[in-house]
């Protein structure tokens, strides 16, 4: 579905709710802008191998076992 149709019909549908479903309705929309926003963020904290990767890294810093990026390029 076209996306300015479904714009149209949402708007449609909603200009005779009353305002307490109005803000549900708002509410809803940032939930789901948030989520968007967010799941790439969740995604990688649950990705275990990150922070094994993570922990290794702060290890080896520790250790003085890295290189300064202009030595390496």
């Amino acid at each position: 579905m076209d996306r300015n149709i479904i714009l149209d019909e949402i708007k449609n549908d909603i200009s005779s709710f009353k305002e307490s479903k109005l803000k549900e309705v708002f509410d809803f929309v940032k939930f789901v802008k948030n989520r968007e926003e967010i799941d790439p963020t969740i995604e990688i904290l649950e990705n275990k191998n990150f922070y094994k990767s993570v922990k290794k890294g702060i290890e080896q810093q520790k250790k003085g076992k890295v290189f300064r990026w202009k030595d390496v390029k």
